[in-house]
């Protein structure tokens, strides 16, 4: 099993996972519209499992924070993991 993470701007202070209205508001605001961006690169489809739906996240979240490290960054689902 993989550390859960998903994405986001450096100068977004929400956390998409506690707080992800207003996470979502801001990244809109900011004009990125990074869950668009995300589900633009990424492969999944209907037939996939889960698992699958999985891992393509976890590469299409890697690869956008390889494009892009100086906007993005990883922002995990555990707290504590957060710096």
């Amino acid at each position: 099993m993989w550390d859960e993470y998903t994405i986001t701007t450096y100068d977004n202070p929400w956390n998409p996972y506690t707080h992800y209205r207003e996470w979502l508001k801001e990244d809109f605001r900011l004009g990125y519209n990074t869950p668009a961006l995300v589900a633009n690169w990424s492969l999944d489809t209907d037939e996939m499992s889960q698992s699958m739906i999985d891992w393509e996240m976890k590469r299409v979240n890697d690869e956008i924070l390889e494009k892009f490290p100086l906007l993005y960054k990883k922002i995990y689902k555990d707290p504590a993991k957060n710096k």
